[in-house]
């Protein structure tokens, strides 16, 4: 989960609460137990891409903006992390289980 999952729901919440809450790398960095150098290369696609594919990505990505938004509203530290945890078990959950036992054969 943590190498599959964890980066990728990194660089979508990094990108939308740059781009669309208008955060800066240093404040998502934090939020994200990241450091900024991290976040920068997540906003250029350098960090967080998965060899998996996700089932029902709409809605992986909806449930990614959702907790933006939340954050945004001035939720605690304690909270995104407990919230992340959850958006990782989801996208754990909806991994394509062929595509899991090839990426699994391949390590």
């Amino acid at each position: 989960m943590a190498q599959d999952i964890l980066p990728v729901v990194r660089a979508v919440m990094s990108k939308e609460l740059i781009t669309e809450h208008k955060m800066n790398q240093n404040d998502v960095a934090r939020m994200l137990g990241v450091s900024q150098p991290a976040v920068s290369q997540y906003m250029r696609q350098l960090r967080g891409k998965s060899n998996v594919k996700i089932k029902d990505e709409e809605k992986f990505t909806s449930e990614i903006k959702n907790l933006c938004k939340k954050i945004s509203s001035g939720m605690k530290e304690i909270e995104i992390i407990i919230e992340m945890d959850n958006l990782c078990r989801l996208g754990a959950s909806m991994i394509d289980i062929e595509q899991k036992e090839i990426t699994q054969n391949l390590s």
